[in-house]
């Protein structure tokens, strides 16, 4: 019996039928390590690892209304908060990795915050001095200033809160 190894194989979709290829759905890219990080307004946040690269990051199930799914599209805000991270990029701002649906719901694969400053902030057993006062406030104004280069300036009234500042410990 001869076998050919897996580099000389070769795969023809020549003469099959579109119904017969199963399709990869885009979430198979990700392994979920844990459910339900943290919920918001518009969906649960999921921790992944992108099994390609390794990389570790946060997804997020976008809710999709009955008025959404009964014309077959993206709720507003949701397409709002996917346009702001991938226009956005600076260290400052949390940036959209991937966005995909699966399953009728919309993915955000985002960068994955290990904390943020309401965690940091509500911690008894840190010890804040004027230094990190000083550090955290340039971080929350250097990605407030990013938002308004690119004409984000009233997404921060009702989007931005302190939760999803992002910072450096």
């Amino acid at each position: 019996m001869n076998h050919a190894s897996p580099v000389s194989m070769k795969v023809s979709l020549k003469g099959m039928s579109p119904a017969s290829v199963k399709a990869v759905s885009p979430a198979s890219q990700y392994e979920r390590l844990e459910s339900n990080i943290g919920e918001g307004t518009y969906g649960k946040v999921h921790k992944a690892r992108d099994v390609k690269t390794g990389r570790i990051v946060a997804i997020k199930k976008a809710k999709v209304s009955a008025a959404d799914r009964t014309v077959g599209g993206i709720g507003f805000t949701a397409l709002r908060e996917i346009k702001l991270m991938q226009a956005v990029k600076h260290p400052n701002v949390m940036g959209c990795l991937d966005v995909f649906a699966d399953g009728g719901v919309i993915h955000l694969v985002m960068e994955f915050m290990d904390g943020d400053l309401k965690q940091m902030l509500e911690d008894k057993s840190l010890s804040i001095e004027e230094t990190h006062v000083k550090c955290l406030a340039q971080q929350l104004l250097r990605g407030l200033a990013a938002l308004h280069s690119k004409w984000f300036v009233t997404v921060m009234s009702h989007q931005q809160k302190i939760g999803r500042a992002r910072v450096d410990r």
